[in-house]
C-alpha cells in the first residue's frame, strides 16, 4: 500500500522504502539518480572531466543541469553539462 501522493512526495527515502516492498533488490542509488555513479564517473573520466566520488556530489551535479526539474538529465541537459563542465579544457590552447 502506498500511503502518500507519489507525484508530490519529496522524501526519497520514504519512496525507496515503499519500492523495496515490491522489489527487495532495488538499489536506492540507481533508482534515485537514474544512472549508476560508476557509469557517470566512467563517462566523465573518458572525457577527462572531474568525476564525483559520492552519490551526494552526483546529485548536486545533476541538480545543477536538470533544467526541467524532473530529477534526471535528458540528452540535451547531459550534453549541456558536458560542455559547461569541459569549457575550461575546451578553451585551453595547449
Amino acid at each position: 500500500d502506498i500511503t502518500f501522493d507519489v507525484e508530490k512526495e519529496n522524501d526519497n527515502n520514504k519512496m525507496i522504502e515503499v519500492l523495496k516492498k515490491f522489489n527487495k533488490g532495488i538499489s536506492a542509488e540507481e533508482t534515485l539518480y537514474g544512472i549508476k555513479l560508476d557509469q557517470l564517473n566512467q563517462i566523465l573520466q573518458s572525457l577527462s572531466l572531474p568525476a564525483p566520488s559520492k552519490p551526494e556530489a552526483l546529485k548536486i551535479l545533476i541538480d545543477r543541469y536538470d533544467f526541467n526539474g524532473d530529477g534526471v538529465l535528458n540528452k540535451e541537459e547531459f550534453i549541456y553539462m558536458v560542455i559547461l563542465e569541459a569549457k575550461d579544457k575546451l578553451n585551453d590552447k595547449n
